[in-house]
């Protein structure tokens, strides 16, 4: 069972960890992610978690997204959500002994890093909000 992020280290420390080590550094990156998304989404949630985060925004209309969508419209938040279910959902090893366990393999760690290291500047930086 997953539990919540660290409230004493930052986003940037967790993501530096998981730069360091890549092997077995999946759980960093998803607390890297859940570090600011939790407080940024679910402030008042007892035990926020990525996987939380996304069914908010899955299930909210109340965000949008920096960059605006064609034609100048407001911009959707499912990129944002894309690449946090990306990173939530390609660990796959977080779970022992059922047949979802699957090793992650060093590449995919390598690309949910970077997706984590997208989000977390992206989040940090206010291109999700409320209009």
């Amino acid at each position: 069972m997953r539990t919540s992020p660290t409230h004493h280290t930052s986003p940037a420390e967790l993501r530096k960890r998981a730069w360091r080590s890549l092997s077995g550094a999946y759980d960093e990156v998803v607390r890297a992610v859940e570090a600011v998304a939790c407080p940024l989404f679910l402030p008042n949630a007892q035990t926020p978690t990525l996987g939380t985060v996304l069914a908010h925004l899955r299930q909210s209309s109340a965000y949008e997204f920096v960059v605006p969508g064609k034609h100048g419209a407001p911009g959707s938040v499912d990129t944002v959500v894309a690449m946090m279910a990306t990173v939530w959902e390609g660990h796959s090893d977080r779970h022992a002994g059922g047949p979802g366990n699957v090793p992650v393999s060093r590449e995919a760690a390598e690309a949910a890093l970077t997706c984590a290291s997208a989000l977390v500047t992206l989040l940090s930086r206010g291109a999700v909000y409320r209009p």
